[in-house]
């Protein structure tokens, strides 16, 4: 019997309202410690406000407005 590998969905696939822990983060150094550096990083909690090219969400009492491509590189769950 196979067992199947756990799929996380990226920040980028939320939908408004939704909130998840984000898990990982797939991105270059300077990107990821830049996304860090505001607030989002694993362990966080984030919920979509807006979704679209450029997304909003919330982290603790930080509203961050990120590209979609920053946000498919983010993996929650």
């Amino acid at each position: 019997m196979a067992t199947e590998t756990p799929r996380y969905r990226t920040l980028r696939e939320l939908i408004v309202g939704e909130c998840a822990t984000i898990n990982a983060i797939h991105l270059s150094a300077d990107e990821y410690t830049r996304l860090a550096g505001l607030g989002l990083c694993p362990g966080r909690k984030v919920e979509v406000l807006l979704t679209g090219q450029r997304m909003v969400v919330r982290s603790g009492s930080t509203c961050l407005g990120i590209h979609e491509v920053l946000a498919a590189a983010v993996r929650v769950g």
